[in-house]
């Protein structure tokens, strides 16, 4: 394809802008071989299935589209990313790792184009890492990242991302105590909230909301009853849109990124860039206190949260671990 780098450019450029990846897909329709049309239908489709106006029945169609392309498709998409992060033979313990357990992390696409990696942290630093520049990474998930908080910090294209999420080692919440340690140690901010998880187990919510039938106020819906009517809005608007509520009620490791992503949104809205959060922190488990909320700690560059504590979610700043 003519121009693609300056295309890809573009995209890089203006991560948030639906414009220069449909001209992307456009570009890649007029080539016309097979599998540049499977990749650019297949950008245009992602696109649609993100439009505020999605219905029902369109998104069905889309839907079964996007599952044909990626599932035929997906390898091949990423194996030359996956090939130039391969270890070289002068690193036999990498080759071999690499041989043994394939490259780079779980990989998720979104409007066309891998926008989202889970991966253990240790393994982002050496290969994952090598995705910016190269994709419009938004969304990255990192496991085993408690002691490696000073490496990431040096990583300036994380400051960029819409999330960042680092989950304990462990299902403990002890574990963040380690996570913590490191964050002050690298003088963030940690601050504690506490929310609800958004999962599965809220299908008869949405039910009940989308038939505008009324929402008991007890803990039988802990998502519902901990929002404030700002956050319930927000839920409202998830279980309207076919394509949100999929990714919630059909559990998969490829939408990790995004489920996190959207459990913050629906509590805090669009305020985390706003203010300076650098990345948000949780046990692998959810532990749940009496009130059917999960311990989140949310790493702030020093000064740049006070707006965020006056939210109702806020629990306290930890000043030593």
């Amino acid at each position: 394809m003519e121009n693609e780098e300056q295309l890809l450019k573009e995209i890089l450029a203006r991560p948030n802008d639906d414009a220069p990846r449909l001209n992307y897909a456009m570009n890649l329709l007029k080539v016309g071989t097979p599998e540049t049309v499977a990749r650019g239908e297949f950008i245009k489709v992602q696109l649609e299935l993100e439009s505020a106006s999605l219905t029902v029945p369109l998104w069905a169609k889309l839907l079964e589209t996007e599952r044909q392309h990626y599932q035929k498709y997906h390898n091949e998409w990423e194996r030359p990313l996956r090939d130039s992060m391969k270890a070289a033979l002068h690193e036999p313990a990498r080759w071999l790792r690499n041989k043994l357990f394939g490259v780079g992390g779980i990989w998720t696409f979104r409007r066309g184009f891998i926008e989202g990696v889970q991966a253990p942290a240790e393994k982002f630093l050496v290969e994952d890492v090598q995705l910016f520049g190269k994709t419009p990474l938004r969304r990255i998930v990192l496991t085993h990242a408690s002691s490696l908080i000073p490496a990431l910090l040096t990583i300036e294209a994380l400051n960029d991302l819409e999330s960042l999420h680092l989950v304990g080692d462990m299902e403990l919440d002890e574990e963040l105590d380690t996570l913590i340690a490191h964050a002050r140690a690298s003088s963030l901010e940690v601050l504690e909230f506490r929310y609800p998880r958004l999962g599965a187990d809220v299908d008869d919510l949405f039910n009940l909301l989308r038939r505008q039938h009324p929402v008991p106020e007890q803990n039988d819906f802990p998502l519902w009853s901990a929002a404030d009517e700002e956050a319930r809005s927000r839920i409202r608007l998830i279980c309207d849109h076919p394509r949100l509520a999929q990714r919630v009620l059909e559990p998969d490791p490829l939408h990790e990124p995004e489920l996190l992503a959207l459990n913050d949104w629906i509590y805090l809205g669009n305020r985390l860039k706003n203010q300076g959060i650098w990345a948000i922190a949780k046990s692998h488990q959810d532990l749940e206190d009496e009130n059917h909320s999960g311990r989140r700690l949310f790493l702030v560059r020093s000064g740049n949260a006070e707006e965020l504590k006056q939210s109702p979610y806020f629990v306290k700043e930890i000043t030593e671990v």
